[in-house]
């Protein structure tokens, strides 16, 4: 239970979509590939606009960002909602359910003004386009864009930290079932105990101005853009305006539709029953609709056309149709004009645009130049033999037209004159609609056999009890198959997308190769696993001697060398045979028999080697499968026990069941009769041997095995305690892991106990004789009051804190970044204000987390030791702060006073002196202070009225003698600030007066600009502490102590960073070249 959240709830129950059993895994199904096509589609967008130079404008980097936000808003809850359609327990961790809230509502609120900042630049694009690339894209390249964006993130993630942390500072008493299926405002509401006013008010206030202003702001500029797309005289123009919105429109259509429907439909309708189902479709359905819509935008067709393109030229030699010959004909001329200028190159922007392989054999030729294009003549004929390349000049290029006999040529060299340029796979269909079907069946399909056979792998590799001969051959049954599926099906989807479905030689080769060498495993391995059954079932007591871990590898072993050996032996023959007639392949793959069909040389041999080697192994280990069988069955019919025999029965079923599926579709395959035979039919089969079986036999396994359910059940219930933190007795003892023997476990466990109880006894020791002379405390721990009791300001508090401290941490390391990666701030003075920048992160840190995370609690405890470290590095960074800006000036007095040896004055070696003498005078002054604080015995009250753990509050507490300890804070406090204040007073007297002995005006304007970022550090630092410690008694409290010290610990350390950026230039200039380099980086 959470002090701050007076709360008896650590978990709650979701109530998902539906409570039906058996709509759970259809819907399961139904959501998965929903969540699958959001995931590709969104990522799609995303590399679309980010590697496509023509996209690289504002419309498209706001599309890319609506992309992440589609992305991050389906991903915070479709996951969880996917695992708890097969969990029997649909719950989810208090913390995990705070972050599913506030995950949700950041993309939410990003997602409704990312809309509306898409619609202001549509806006800007029609209505001003000549004053469009001015505000956005030429002479403020990008600033705007990146702003805009990254105010919608930072206000969207503000708003869903404020909701949240409202929302859970609720306790929640009573019941813990939250009816819906994800973590959402108003059904947790609906569970609080609670007065729930302040946050209702606060989502109606938000809610209502989020949406109702960037509506507004969308509706005021569709109006101007349609009265401006009215305006045009030209159909064409408004033709193509009204394209430009049409996306857009749609998604603002959807998305507010879907929310005009949630939050204005009559109270007497409303239900969260109708909330859940709208639900559905802005979380799942609209994050997958987006980048579908997207589509409809030419540019963006256009984009994914070249890059399906480009894929295919990866995976493609060369394109095959008359159309790829016309365009290079057309393409040549323009690269002539282009080369005639440059003798240097040759043929180098022909190469570019046709693959390269056309060119392998490069014939020199001399070719004569005329002046022009109309004027060329040719010294030689292009009929000679060697023609199948096109001729390179030996200066420059020749012109198309300059070759009468050039077509013939391109015939020539795309019939394929020798297939080492590749092959063209026909595939399944060549209907456009067709595949894109059966390019989102078989992805569906491929993803589930990966992650079923991977899950299976990691499954048996984790779970102790599944390390048996069985599991291990079925291990390794699921490596076969994912990389039987792996060889063919990545190529087989994207030929899918791809016109001309060309594979290369090498390629074909190698598919050949792997598939075929998986293939023969698969076999081996399903009769390496009716033997492994036949000897557990027909002699169980021998089983552990005659099939020992040893045995195991060394048959898995021979079964992968075997099947490299076959799939090299077959590959080899097959690629030696002359391919001199047509490349084109009848199949979705390199496969053997479309292969021969091909060959132009004699394929007897090859054809008998296929029979006999494809034989051998399919009758030798059917005949091993069969004859083990027979063994298992006379053995399970001699059983007297019914039990017995249905488990027997049911350790064979699985395999069984795989085997009939592999050996059926291969006998279906190869032993049809001749009449009915035809590769299209070889083709259907192959689908469901290489696709749908490797999908089949982790599912057949699993939906099959009460062993691997109850491994995949114990593993759910492992991942979910260790998420809550719940970690059992069992799972302590799985840490142990040095081995599996109990009696050394045992003595292990007995000598860790002991050594245990030693230190244990020793550190009690120790500690009892430190505590001997001075401390004798009853305190183990204090309470800090914090700033305030009222949990209102405590949640406003520690959203405007949070803010501050992210901005401190990333404001101070960000400086220190850019010093260290910028030469030109490697001077003294950027040095000092480096390690300035590692104080204050430091001098933060050590107050600002545990402040925050007290905000959340109503006891806001700190342990003894605990607040003694923070007092001693607290006091240690106000040490070191004081003396780095006496440092600093003191650099600056050196610069200015005299510029000509601060080089000598201040080298490297002495800048590092002096910082690390003043860590450690800063080290040495802390640890002082805090052991004569905590020599003190706390024998009273443990509360101090602070919220971290100070000097004066502290020593308030103490009921022993302080005076000792009020002499030393009083010595080194009032030594320490005047010691440093006088050193800066004294450097900025001597700066002034050579200042005003400058004769030059710019002169004196750059020495001051050099100080002003100095000067109003020191100012603002030592004008807190002269508040601080120097007003009168009669007005001090330690209340105004306090809030005099939240500027100090959260502000100051903030605001330095600011001020050394925004009014340093040259820091200025090195961040402005940092983000230019970075952005160049992301382009």
């Amino acid at each position: 239970m959470s002090p701050g959240n007076m709360t008896l709830v650590t978990e709650f129950i979701l109530m998902g979509v539906s409570g039906r059993p058996e709509l759970q895994v259809p819907l399961f199904l139904v959501f998965l590939v929903i969540y699958v096509l959001t995931a590709a589609g969104n990522l799609g967008i995303i590399a679309l606009t980010t590697v496509d130079p023509r996209l690289q404008t504002p419309m498209y980097f706001f599309l890319r960002h609506l992309a992440v936000i589609n992305l991050g808003d389906s991903t915070v809850i479709a996951p969880k909602m996917l695992s708890n359609f097969l969990a029997k327990k649909k719950t989810i961790s208090y913390y995990g359910c705070a972050t599913q809230l506030g995950g949700f509502l950041v993309f939410i609120v990003a997602e409704i003004f990312m809309l509306a900042v898409m619609a202001y630049d549509r806006y800007v694009a029609i209505c001003n386009p000549l004053l469009y690339p001015l505000l956005y894209g030429i002479l403020v390249p990008r600033r705007l864009c990146i702003q805009m964006v990254a105010s919608t993130y930072t206000y969207g993630f503000t708003v869903g930290l404020v909701q949240t942390v409202a929302t859970f500072h609720l306790s929640f008493c009573g019941s813990r079932v939250v009816n819906h299926f994800y973590c959402d405002d108003v059904p947790l509401m609906a569970l609080a105990c609670s007065d729930t006013h302040v946050k209702e008010l606060m989502l109606l206030i938000t809610e209502g101005v989020n949406a109702l202003f960037s509506l507004v702001i969308v509706v005021i500029l569709y109006i101007f853009i349609l009265s401006a797309v009215l305006r045009m005289h030209s159909a064409k123009g408004r033709r193509k305006a009204f394209s430009t919105c049409a996306s857009h429109l749609a998604s603002i259509t959807i998305f507010y539709g879907t929310i005009v429907f949630m939050y204005l439909q009559p109270k007497s309708s409303h239900s969260l029953n109708t909330d859940k189902l709208a639900s559905v479709f802005y979380v799942v359905m609209i994050p997958m609709l987006n980048p579908l819509i997207s589509l409809r935008n030419q540019e963006v067709k256009s984009g994914l056309r070249k890059i399906i393109e480009k894929l295919c030229l990866t995976f493609n030699v060369l394109p095959s149709s008359a159309d790829s010959y016309s365009s290079f004909k057309k393409q040549l001329p323009a690269c002539y004009w282009k080369l005639k200028t440059d003798h240097g190159s040759q043929f180098t922007c022909v190469l570019d645009s046709f693959p390269a392989a056309l060119f392998r054999r490069v014939t020199q030729q001399e070719w004569v130049q005329g002046e022009n294009q109309d004027n060329c003549s040719c010294d030689k004929g292009f009929g000679g033999a060697q023609y199948n390349i096109l001729p390179i000049a030996t200066t420059t290029i020749v012109p198309w037209e300059c070759f009468p006999d050039a077509a013939t040529v391109m015939e020539k060299v795309l019939s394929n004159d020798s297939a080492a340029a590749g092959f063209i796979l026909l595939g399944f269909t060549e209907s456009p609609g067709l595949q894109v079907t059966l390019f989102g069946a078989f992805l569906v399909v491929y993803l589930v056999s990966v992650l079923s056979n991977l899950g299976l792998i990691v499954l048996i590799h984790l779970s102790p009890h599944l390390h048996i001969p069985m599991y291990f051959f079925l291990s390794h049954l699921a490596f076969v198959d994912f990389s039987y599926t792996s060889t063919v099906t990545p190529n087989a989807l994207v030929h899918f997308l791809c016109e001309v479905k060309s594979i290369a030689f090498h390629a074909c080769a190698a598919q050949v190769c792997c598939f075929i060498m998986l293939s023969v495993c698969e076999m081996y391995l399903l009769a390496i696993m009716a033997y492994d059954r036949y000897v557990a079932i027909c002699h169980p007591l021998l089983y552990v001697i005659l099939m020992p871990r040893r045995l195991c590898i060394q048959m898995v072993t021979s079964t992968y060398v075997y099947g490299f050996s076959v799939g090299l032996v077959q590959t080899v023959a097959t690629f030696r045979l002359s391919f001199c007639g047509s490349n084109v392949i009848n199949h979705f793959y390199c496969d053997d028999v479309p292969l021969i069909a091909l060959a132009c040389s004699d394929t007897h041999v090859k054809e008998l080697m296929l029979f006999i080697v494809a034989g051998f192994n399919f009758l030798f280990s059917l005949v091993i499968v069969v004859i083990s069988y027979i063994f298992i069955l006379s053995t399970i019919l001699r059983m007297h026990s019914a039990e017995g025999r249905r488990k027997a029965f049911s350790t064979c079923a699985s395999h069984l069941a795989s085997i009939t599926i592999f050996y059926g579709t291969l006998i279906f395959m190869y032993l049809q009769p001749k009449s009915s035979h035809s590769l299209n039919t070889d083709k259907i089969a192959s689908v469901f041997y290489v696709m749908v079986i490797p999908m089949l036999n982790p599912l057949i396994y699993s939906l099959r095995n009460k062993e691997v359910k109850n491994a995949v059940k114990l593993a759910v219930v492992c991942s979910r305690a260790m998420a809550q933190g719940n970690y059992s007795v069992e799972s302590g003892f799985i840490l142990v892991g040095l081995t599996d023997h109990p009696e050394v476990q045992a003595v292990l466990l007995g000598a860790f106990l002991v050594i245990t109880r030693a230190l244990k006894g020793f550190a009690l020791e120790n500690c009892s004789s430190a505590m001997a002379p001075g401390n004798h405390s009853a305190v183990s721990g204090f309470i800090l009051l914090g700033l305030t009791d009222s949990p209102e300001l405590q949640v406003i508090l520690f959203g405007v804190f949070s803010v501050v401290y992210s901005v401190s941490v990333m404001g101070n390391l960000g400086l220190i970044a850019l010093i260290l990666v910028s030469p030109h701030l490697h001077t003294p003075m950027y040095f000092f204000l480096s390690h300035l920048a590692f104080i204050d992160f430091c001098f933060s840190s050590s107050v600002s987390p545990n402040m925050l995370v007290h905000f959340w609690f109503e006891v806001k405890n700190i342990t003894f030791y605990a607040c003694a470290i923070q007092l001693c590095c607290f006091v240690t960074f106000v040490v070191s702060e004081l003396y780095v800006l006496s440092i600093m000036a003191y650099d600056r007095y050196v610069a200015i006073c005299h510029p000509l040896l601060y080089i000598i004055l201040m080298p490297r070696r002495l800048c590092i002196q002096m910082v690390t003498s003043t860590y450690v005078y800063g080290f040495t002054v802390g640890l002082v202070q805090a052991v004569s604080s905590f020599r003190l015995s706390f024998c009273g009250s443990n509360v101090i009225n602070h919220f971290y753990c100070d000097d004066v509050p502290l020593v308030a507490l103490a009921c022993s003698d302080t005076h000792v300890k009020e002499l030393l804070l009083l010595i080194f406090a009032g030594f320490n600030t005047l010691c440093s204040l006088v050193i800066v007073v004294i450097s900025y007297i001597f700066i002034l007066s050579a200042i005003l002995r400058m004769d030059s005006a710019e002169g004196r304007q750059k020495a001051f600009s050099t100080c002003a970022s100095h000067l109003t550090s020191i100012t603002i630092f030592y004008g807190t502490l002269i508040f601080m410690y120097l007003q009168p008694k009669s007005s001090h409290s330690l209340h105004t102590d306090k809030f005099a010290s939240v500027f100090y610990v959260v502000v100051i350390p903030m605001l330095n960073p600011l001020i050394y950026s925004l009014r340093n230039q040259e820091v200025k200039r090195a961040l402005r070249k940092i983000t230019e380099k970075l952005c160049l980086a992301i382009k």
